[in-house]
């Protein structure tokens, strides 16, 4: 279990309505981390909740970017 999928796990259990990542300090985001973040944008919107990613290092705003998953995860 990747740690962001555990950290999200923990938010969730906790009943929380609305999740934002902070993720000024994550200097690469793998196929695998997209997975986890659209996994729960999809679990959190069917929940009537929320899900976003904020301050994004320079790399995972390229990975967001290129991927189309911009304006869907990141909180402006």
């Amino acid at each position: 279990m990747t740690i962001l999928k555990q950290k999200l796990d923990e938010a969730r259990s906790k009943r929380k309505k609305h999740i934002i990542v902070n993720m000024q300090q994550v200097p690469f985001l793998s196929s695998g981390g997209i997975r986890v973040l659209l996994m729960y944008y999809k679990i959190m919107n069917a929940e009537n909740g929320s899900f976003f990613v904020e301050n994004p290092s320079e790399n995972v705003q390229n990975v967001l970017g290129m991927t189309a998953l911009e304006e869907l995860l990141l909180k402006f």
